[in-house]
């Protein structure tokens, strides 16, 4: 180690030390130039702060004062620790509640798409029946007419003055209904409809 003579050396170093630029052994050179007792008034602004940092250097903590605060920093951890759990937890129920809801959501539009489905397949089977419907009230209108078509013509031939014939007509009209309504119903049994109609002695 390298004794310091002069004051300008110690002027240097001291504003090398103050800007962080100096090197260990500067620093112990600097410590020791001023725990000596030739530092000048005008420095010993810089001996009070140089001599406390040498005295930090040197002095360790009783084991006294080193069991409270490792107590105090435990506690300080122990502290911290149930947060941590919590926002665990609070992150767990969360994600179980996305996991849910989004379960729950499609779910919802699974049974939103079959009723869809039942609504189309009710609707189509409405036309359908709309339309076997008026099929068939055109099939009841055409035999009609036909049934209809020689009680016209008899009432045209003949004048109907007599009761009697009037309701031979109006019988003769209603045989023709007859006929065409057993024609549209299906038979009972499976038989075939000319049987039916054998049957019916018509």
């Amino acid at each position: 180690m390298k004794p310091l003579l002069n004051r300008e050396e110690i002027d240097n170093l001291l504003q090398r030390y103050l800007e962080g630029e100096t090197t260990l052994q500067e620093e112990r050179q600097l410590r020791d130039w001023f725990s000596s007792n030739e530092v000048p008034p005008e420095l010993s602004q810089y001996h009070a702060m140089l001599g406390y940092f040498a005295d930090g250097l040197q002095t360790t903590c009783p084991a006294e004062k080193q069991q409270p605060n490792m107590e105090l920093h435990i506690a300080h951890h122990k502290k911290g620790r149930p947060r941590r759990i919590i926002y665990i937890w609070t992150s767990v129920a969360a994600a179980i509640m996305f996991v849910a809801f989004g379960l729950n959501y499609m779910r919802i539009q699974k049974i939103e798409d079959e009723k869809k489905a039942l609504l189309a397949e009710q609707n189509e089977m409405s036309l359908k029946a709309f339309g076997d419907m008026a099929e068939a009230l055109m099939l009841v209108s055409e035999t009609l007419n036909k049934g209809m078509a020689p009680v016209s013509e008899a009432a045209k031939a003949t004048d109907v003055t007599s009761e009697g014939s009037a309701l031979a007509a109006i019988g003769d009209a209603f045989s023709a209904l007859n006929k065409a309504t057993i024609l549209l119903m299906p038979s009972p049994d499976g038989e075939d409809e000319q049987q039916t109609i054998e049957n019916s002695g018509i």
